[in-house]
């Protein structure tokens, strides 16, 4: 009978000494913080560093990219870009290249090859988002759909007009880029979703102070979206 109550008393004792380091670890837990949630979270935007949140963007089987990404050229990259048109300030333009979309601040050659025995559409996604090497230029995004056609076993080069999202950095000048993904944050995409079926923007239109108003001023306003609305 002794050694059964010892051997009790040592149970006790250890639920006990048990209970008591679980209340010291509870307490000395570390919470961490709660991020932002995805569609709002402002990385890679304005002066935030890191990269945008972007889901992936998959080139349709047999296409491929060719090379290395880069910006083009520009005489200066100090201009008054809110009030200046960055098109005067860009050198050596490649006339062999297809322009497609309606940014200025940010422009991109890029080469793909259809390596299928036959005609093979890309579709260019709106909200499809690059970045610079150099963390110090800027970041483009895509606003509008695009497509484009690719003969079979053939190649085509593409100047990709971006918008730009980050007021404070400077224009890439022959800056090398990468494709990230498509963009995740709400804004971003409530600009996309509505102009996915409006005509094509022209360069110089206000799109590109609503693409700040996002990335650097706080976020889309009741106007910006009134405006996005009355486009034809």
């Amino acid at each position: 009978m002794k050694t059964v109550k010892s051997t009790l008393l040592v149970l006790i004792l250890g639920i006990f000494a048990f209970a008591a380091c679980e209340k010291v670890d509870v307490t000395n837990k570390t919470i961490a913080p709660v991020a932002p949630e995805v569609k709002d979270n402002p990385s890679g935007l304005g002066s935030n560093p890191g990269k945008p949140y972007c889901a992936p963007f998959i080139l349709p089987s047999g296409i491929e990219f060719i090379g290395q990404m880069q910006s083009s050229g520009f005489k200066s990259t100090n201009f008054d870009k809110e009030n200046q048109n960055a098109e005067d300030f860009i050198m050596n333009q490649k006339t062999t290249f297809i322009p497609l979309g309606s940014g200025s601040l940010v422009q991109i050659y890029m080469k793909f090859r259809n390596k299928n025995p036959f005609k093979q559409t890309l579709i260019i996604p709106g909200g499809l988002i690059f970045c610079p090497e150099d963390t110090a230029a800027q970041t483009g995004v895509i606003v509008q759909p695009d497509t484009l056609i690719l003969n079979p076993n053939d190649s085509v080069g593409v100047l990709l007009k971006a918008y730009c999202t980050n007021l404070h950095k400077h224009v890439p000048n022959n800056t090398k880029f990468n494709l990230i993904g498509v963009s995740l944050h709400s804004d971003l995409n409530t600009v996309v979703g509505i102009l996915k079926n409006k005509q094509k923007l022209q360069q110089g239109s206000k799109l590109q102070n609503i693409i700040w108003n996002i990335s650097d001023r706080g976020g889309l306003t009741d106007e910006d979206i009134v405006y996005l609305n009355s486009l034809p």
